[in-house]
């Protein structure tokens, strides 16, 4: 019989049943009854006034052609001779925060896994000896030369979830987890026992798959022991006898949720057996943090996504710095960072730099991760990495289009399945006249949230889902904090940002890319709108699908087809135009002009809700269905059952009112002005029940063309 089951036997606790958490909570229960040291020292003073810091990193210079691309490792990094950017001032920062157990999280590729290696070979008691090679001359070398922080008193004990193979079953990935976390203590306990520190380890055992949380509990209270031996003998030439205890890290601790989030699964995140195994995991951190003298000291943990991974108590200990402002520029460049560096790269060359930074600033930056302050946009880091190293090597590298790009367009294609999600990002992709992306406002903000809370998209309070929502895509990289005003808007960072959203909703809405080409080249060249119109009536078949969708008005359909094909920075037309939204001529003009060097369009948007409609089905849905499969000659002949708005008449006749409107607005001063030396055609285009959309077209004389009313619809009958 094992230690561990004596133990468990003579305190009653055998049980085969019991959860390995419970068996953990009273162990704990039972073995801290002993006494041990406590180490207690001065709080070190702050070093950093995050209302006041430059969030700019210096430029370590080794060789300006050989920056690391997808460096994890801090260590290689110096070794190799490489540039970076110095990030260690940090450190003494992190140190100071009120929670030992720290959670950072951002988008792919920002450096997270750098920084964290940063931190290890800081406070690794193995890089002791190593420090003037890796920190020395860097930021954080003056505030350790000051006596405020010290360095190489932990030993370091590293967990990177991504390599736990949380592939296939649900039971498969828990075997696995579990597997890898074994297996890392085992290498922990193998090295620093080879390194001299005497572990005594009857309880564990390593081979034992239900055993891990367990096993982590019981390598911490061995470490606990063996450095409260050392301390108790006053061995100060022992090189474990300044250690404090451990430095426990997690890098993408939600690998597993979001590996499962990926995989679509129609089973409730908290209900599988993946997350169940987190509970004990996370359980023995916050027991033996609690315990031990010389345990668990620090827990620094990465991300991308503050999930609440099941509702386990151990959650409560995490502080969250991923909007810090002290922590703004931690992970990511600032512009003056990569100001710096295409400086040194391109020397003497001014305007080869304004182009750099011009193209990199469109593309790249944007990202606020602030919601209470104003604080420095910061650039993706490894896309400016790899834009870097290609200019310093002359070669070419797609800067609107980078590869493995921080937002995964799979993530994103199941946000699309969420039409809560679709319709806050249909508005966000809008440009104004500034070529600016519209602001979406927003009053909450989660901490954290759970798989639940997005999977969800009819039910429950729709606050909370709007919220989720916003996190989500905050964190994924999609949406950031407005720079102007944080705490109330959110906006899309950047091109390549939006350009992967854009694709994506098209790909939801189930339009082909070549077909809008095409539309959106007629429309430039000739001033067609036939084809755009068609294709925007798929994507209003796919993503009106609620209750309220029926219910919009005219703004709204201008500015979702302005979103969504218009303006789409993931397509890239043929021929450039602008989109504007002209003052209204005359009231109740909603429009939208569009411009090319040859043409000039003009669309006046009218809007009849379903609800409007004289109609056989009493039901929302059924009505639109209803409405759905009339032909053009039927849905003209439709009569109104309210009366007040569009009179006793029926569509068509509504349709025949709004020439004059027209006219009036295509007389208007400012409209001559823009319209002249070009091509000017113009449209009325009737949304209507969200289900129809007719179109006519206006001629020279002031009257319809020839062709008449027309149906965007595929195959449709054109005209009457």
């Amino acid at each position: 019989m094992s230690a561990i089951a004596r133990l468990l036997r003579r305190n009653g606790l055998d049980c085969p049943g019991l959860p390995a958490t419970l068996r953990i909570g009273f162990l704990n229960a039972i073995l801290s009854t002993r006494s041990f040291t406590t180490i207690t020292g001065s709080p070190t003073s702050s070093h950093l006034d995050g209302t006041t810091q430059n969030d700019s990193s210096r430029l370590v210079i080794e060789k300006i052609e050989r920056f690391p691309q997808g460096a994890y490792n801090f260590q290689h990094l110096r070794k190799q001779g490489f540039s970076f950017f110095d990030k260690t001032r940090y450190i003494p920062l992190l140190s100071e925060t009120s929670s030992p157990v720290k959670l950072f999280c951002r988008p792919r590729r920002f450096g997270k896994s750098l920084t964290l290696s940063m931190m290890e070979k800081f406070h690794g008691v193995q890089f002791k000896g190593k420090y003037n090679q890796l920190f020395k001359g860097l930021d954080v070398d003056r505030v350790v030369n000051q006596g405020d922080i010290e360095y190489g008193r932990y030993l370091i004990l590293g967990f990177d979830f991504s390599l736990a193979s949380l592939g296939g079953t649900s039971e498969k990935s828990v075997e696995n987890l579990n597997d890898y976390i074994n297996s890392t203590l085992q290498d922990f306990v193998q090295f620093y026992e080879a390194s001299g520190l005497k572990l005594k380890l009857e309880c564990c055992d390593f081979g034992n798959r239900d055993e891990a949380a367990l096993n982590l509990y019981w390598v911490v209270r061995a470490v606990d022991t063996e450095i409260t031996r050392i301390q108790s003998k006053a061995d100060h030439q022992n090189i474990f006898y300044d250690v404090r205890g451990i430095f426990l890290t997690i890098d993408e601790y939600d690998a597993a949720s979001t590996q499962y989030f990926l995989n679509d699964s129609a089973k409730a995140w908290r209900e599988s057996p993946l997350s169940n195994a987190y509970a004990p995991f996370f359980q023995a951190i916050k027991s033996s943090m609690g315990s031990c003298a010389y345990g668990i000291g620090l827990v620094y943990m990465t991300g991308i996504m503050p999930l609440r991974t099941q509702n386990f108590s151990s959650y409560n200990i995490v502080e969250n710095l991923s909007f810090d402002h002290r922590f703004s520029g931690l992970c990511g460049l600032t512009s003056q960072d990569v100001s710096n560096a295409v400086e040194m790269i391109c020397k003497n060359h001014d305007e080869q730099k304004k182009h750099i930074l011009r193209q990199l600033t469109f593309y790249a930056n944007g990202y606020h991760f602030c919601p209470d302050r104003c604080v420095e946009t910061v650039f993706n880091t490894s896309t400016i990495i790899e834009y870097l190293n290609a200019i310093a090597k002359d070669g070419r590298f797609t800067i609107d289009n980078p590869p493995n790009s921080e937002i995964n367009e799979r993530v994103l294609s199941l946000g699309a399945d969420s039409f809560h999600a679709v319709a806050f990002m249909q508005q966000a992709l809008q440009v104004d006249n500034n070529n600016e992306f519209q602001r979406i406002p927003y009053t909450t903000l989660l901490d954290h949230f759970s798989m639940t809370d997005l999977k969800v998209n009819t039910i429950g309070e729709p606050d909370t889902l709007e919220a989720a929502w916003h996190a989500f895509v905050i964190y994924q990289g999609g949406l950031t904090f407005d720079r102007c005003n944080p705490s109330k808007l959110l906006v899309i960072p950047n091109h390549i940002a939006a350009s992967r959203i854009g694709k994506d909703m098209l790909t939801l809405f189930k339009v082909n890319s070549n077909d809008i080409q095409v539309a959106l080249f007629a429309l430039a060249n000739e001033g067609a709108v036939d084809g755009v119109l068609r294709e925007y009536q798929k994507v209003m078949e796919t993503s009106l699908r609620q209750v309220s969708d029926f219910d919009l008005n005219e703004a709204d359909y201008r500015d979702r087809l302005c979103g969504t094909l218009l303006q789409n920075a993931g397509i890239k037309p043929e021929m450039e135009f602008k989109v504007t939204k002209p003052l209204a001529s005359r009231a109740g003009f909603i429009g939208i002009l569009i411009e090319s060097e040859k043409v000039c369009v003009l669309l006046e948007l009218k809007n009849i809700p379903l609800n409007h409609l004289e109609l056989k089905r009493r039901k929302i849905l059924e009505r639109a269905e209803e409405l759905h499969v009339k032909s053009l000659r039927e849905t003209l002949q439709l009569r109104f059952n309210k009366r007040k708005k569009y009179g006793e008449g029926t569509i068509g006749e509504f349709a025949e009112t709004i020439c004059p409107q027209i006219n009036d607005c295509i007389n208007s001063y400012e409209l001559k002005q823009t319209v002249r030396r070009k091509n000017f055609r113009a449209y009325s285009v009737v949304f209507i029940g969200s289900r129809k959309i007719v179109f006519g077209e206006v001629g020279a004389d002031g009257k319809w063309t020839e062709e008449g009313f027309q149906l965007a619809e595929y195959g449709a009958m054109s005209n009457m």
